[in-house]
């Protein structure tokens, strides 16, 4: 059993449902370890030999996923997002409800859709998130992967709706959609730029190293 499910099924004893922080968190498989095949309804992704050749031990490492939960990524929500600009991270976690919250000020869109319109048509990719909201006036949508202000969202026809997406407990994302949505991973022209510049400081490096090495042997 992993290092965070114990800790979450430790927590939840203490403050609150275990199923219900699985849901927020959008956990839905287990990463284990033994040195035996799977258990039931798990699959192996990965398998290592251990040798130490000194004490003449060799066994196998097996690395398991297990399905836990079957809950979305990406939900819209039945109510308004707690808005707390004093937010203490310890005493949420510690708290029985645990309601999303964000320390965000902002002027949530109106009308608002709260009646948990359908998500559908989603696309998950490492730099792209794709939706759409059946909703024609915006919804609060939870979006669980970690927020990051490289994440841009874009309404992709004139009847769509696309805040950019805020920060929210436990430190996933939340935008107020309507229709088809689009999430980019946009990186910054200047830290694109640290890639050439890495390669011609090894490029410069190395020729530095062989002018001096050259320089030597004359």
């Amino acid at each position: 059993m992993p290092v965070y499910k114990i800790y979450i099924e430790e927590l939840a004893s203490k403050t609150g449902d275990t199923d219900h922080l699985l849901n927020l968190l959008g956990i839905n498989y287990q990463a284990y370890t033994n040195d035996q095949k799977e258990e039931e309804g798990a699959f192996t992704f990965a398998m290592v030999d251990i040798r130490d050749e000194k004490k003449g031990l060799y066994r196998q490492r097996f690395y398991h996923l297990k399905k836990i939960n079957d809950v979305g990524l990406i939900e819209s929500l039945p109510e308004k997002i707690v808005i707390n600009t004093n937010l203490d991270l310890w005493e949420w976690w510690s708290s029985s409800e645990k309601k999303l919250t964000t320390s965000e000020e902002h002027q949530p869109p109106t009308p608002l859709n709260l009646d948990l319109p359908l998500i559908e048509d989603v696309e998950v990719l490492p730099d792209r998130i794709s939706f759409s909201v059946d909703s024609a006036t915006p919804a609060p949508v939870y979006i669980k992967f970690s927020h990051s202000p490289y994440w841009q969202a874009t309404a992709l026809n004139d009847s769509s709706f696309a805040s950019q997406p805020i920060r929210v407990t436990p430190g996933n994302m939340m935008i107020y959609a309507a229709g088809d949505v689009e999430l980019n991973w946009i990186t910054p022209p200047y830290l694109r730029m640290f890639g050439p510049l890495s390669l011609a400081t090894l490029i410069g490096t190395l020729a530095t190293l062989i002018i001096a090495k050259w320089n030597k042997k004359l």
